[in-house]
């Protein structure tokens, strides 16, 4: 899963649903949010230097869901 992760074409990014924290970011994601995964690894959004604040979340939430 890991692998299909890594490789699927599309940002893909894994937060943890209580602490926010990051659990797995693939390149795609990593080039979009300005961050490598290793810097965002166990780190908050805002925490990761990506400059989404706690406001902002909710929106890119949304946008990755579609609504």
């Amino acid at each position: 899963m890991n692998l299909l992760l890594r490789n699927i074409p599309a940002a893909v990014f894994v937060r943890d649903a209580q602490s926010g924290q990051v659990l797995f970011m693939n390149d795609q994601a990593a080039d979009i949010l300005g961050v490598s995964m290793k810097e965002a690894l166990g780190k908050t959004l805002a925490d990761s230097g990506t400059g989404i604040t706690p406001e902002g979340k909710a929106g890119l939430s949304g946008a990755v869901r579609g609504t």
